[in-house]
């Protein structure tokens, strides 16, 4: 195979984009997968592991560092000289097989696959990927992200976060007579028409626990069902629901994986600014659209990623590039880690409303709100934006 230009041969790597190189034998598989982050490059180690009988990749180590540096290995080993490459040797029964692909100068093609035999280079190149995970190995926890999460939300609600405390008895009473706002972002309130009559409605809070939002919609008349990660905000929610008087489903899950309810479930979803706090956003609208009914509402709260270019609370100074992703970048966890903001990451518009158009929504309507303090908020600059979508009708 061959480059953009299947004229001329790949001769030199300049630059590269994904490069893939999986590496099978009778007991043991893993894979090693370097792609380009903005303006680093992240390489992972994956063994390959099985569970009932189903093959699940699980990460060894990462390590994140400048592009050059991969570049220099790949034209170091001759990279480029492997496309084409079919080494197989069938008389070999308990050896190896590896197959590489690669994605490199802006769109060339280099792929290679063997059996106990591979190319010249081939071992230097493991070698010198092994040698860049152990010296540029990223920090990380030792625990999954999103536990983290639902950890440092459950701090936070103890030392009084304004989104972890729940209405009191008499807020949830002038909601019966008729008075009554909800937030997804810090300022404004979401317009009434938005939602519609909720009596009768089936709703789900989406990441909304704590107590401030569905109490709203339960007095409104919605059947509600919570979901969220931290323990506190779904205790929350059942501490106010037992003072009204009202049935609520909470569900302590984590909405990175595949929600647990069946297919058109429900008529509304109801997520305020969350999603900040998980890696990838598509898969969440992909799972909102299969639990809504047809014609079933999304109502959103989303962060612009704005806020991510600043260190530090003046916001005077452009000191971070996106994406802002502590995961592969060690100086995003330390500004976070400094500032006890749990582990979050920015994300485009392109994977925000993008990626609700292409689970299948039709955008109806949004707006844009401020941090509602600081000096992004005294200049009126938007770092949210808040959305309605619709699940259009089966025809």
């Amino acid at each position: 195979m061959f480059g953009k230009d299947k004229t001329e041969k790949i001769r030199k790597i300049e630059s590269f984009e994904k490069v893939t190189l999986k590496i099978s034998g009778m007991r043991h598989t893993s894979e090693y997968e370097a792609v380009m982050w903005g303006d680093k490059a992240e390489l992972s180690e994956y063994s390959e592991i099985y569970s009932q009988n189903k093959a699940a990749r699980k990460l060894e180590r990462r390590a994140v560092f400048a592009p050059e540096i991969f570049i220099s290995l790949m034209n170091g080993c001759g990279f480029a000289s492997w496309d084409g490459f079919s080494g197989n040797n069938s008389r070999v029964l308990d050896g190896y097989m590896f197959t590489l692909t690669a994605t490199v100068n802006g769109g060339g093609r280099i792929y290679a696959h063997g059996s106990n035999k591979s190319p010249n280079g081939y071992s230097e190149f493991v070698e010198g990927m092994n040698r860049l995970l152990d010296e540029y190995r990223a920090e990380e926890y030792d625990e999954p992200y999103q536990d983290v999460n639902a950890k440092v939300i459950d701090r936070w609600i103890e030392e009084g976060w304004v989104w972890g405390q729940p209405i009191s008895h008499e807020e949830y009473q002038k909601v019966k007579r008729g008075v009554w706002n909800v937030g997804l972002t810090p300022t404004k309130y979401v317009p009434h028409r938005w939602f519609g009559e909720l009596s009768g409605k089936k709703l789900l809070g989406l990441a909304s626990g704590g107590g401030q939002q569905i109490p709203v919609f339960a007095a409104l008349g919605a059947e509600c069902t919570v979901l969220d990660y931290s323990e506190r905000q779904i205790q929350s929610e059942i501490d106010v629901a037992k003072r009204e008087g009202y049935e609520v489903e909470t569900v302590r899950a984590d909405m990175t994986k595949p929600l647990p309810f069946e297919d058109e479930t429900f008529d509304m979803i109801f997520h305020p600014v969350s999603n900040s706090y998980i890696k990838e956003v598509e898969p969440v609208w992909r799972e909102c659209f299969r639990v809504l009914k047809p014609g079933g509402v999304l109502i959103a709260g989303l962060d612009n990623g704005i806020n991510f270019l600043f260190d530090g609370a003046d916001e005077r100074y452009v000191v971070n590039s996106l994406p802002f992703d502590p995961i592969i970048n060690s100086e995003h966890m330390r500004q976070l880690k400094e500032c006890d903001g749990g582990i979050q990451f920015s994300h485009t518009l392109e994977e925000q409303i993008g990626g609700q158009l292409k689970a299948g929504f039709c955008l109806t309507d949004l707006y844009e709100d401020t941090n509602g303090e600081g000096r992004l908020h005294d200049m009126n600059i938007p770092s949210f934006i808040a959305t309605r979508a619709v699940k259009e009708e089966k025809r």
